[in-house]
């Protein structure tokens, strides 16, 4: 399975649609669709650069937690970084094609218990 790279050019034209006013907004309302509060735990499946991931890390607190997915080890690099300028610790970016091959070819979901998240 080929990954998807986001590398010069592509990283920084990732970076400016994903801070662009729309997508801005875009996360505001799902964030406020979600209604996330304090110590909930979030599973976020393509993760891409990590804007999402840290945005709902910062509702579910110190006391919850945000686990964030994404084929890409280029995303997850981004969105560690932006954990980082963030200095979030509740939030944690991890790679996990396997995870997500097996979904696409067999798996209606991804295997992950409640009390990994």
């Amino acid at each position: 399975m080929n990954t998807l790279s986001f590398t010069g050019e592509m990283a920084r034209l990732q970076q400016a649609i994903a801070e662009s006013h729309d997508l801005v907004v875009c996360r505001g309302t799902v964030l406020e669709g979600l209604n996330l509060r304090t110590s909930e735990r979030v599973l976020e499946v393509g993760c891409g650069g990590g804007y999402l991931t840290y945005e709902a890390a910062r509702f579910v607190g110190p006391t919850g937690r945000v686990c964030a997915v994404d084929i890409s080890p280029d995303q997850i690099a981004a969105a560690q970084q932006r954990g980082a300028e963030f200095g979030s610790s509740n939030a944690a970016p991890r790679i996990s094609r396997r995870r997500l091959t097996a979904m696409r070819s067999s798996m209606p979901f991804l295997p992950f218990k409640s009390s990994n998240i």
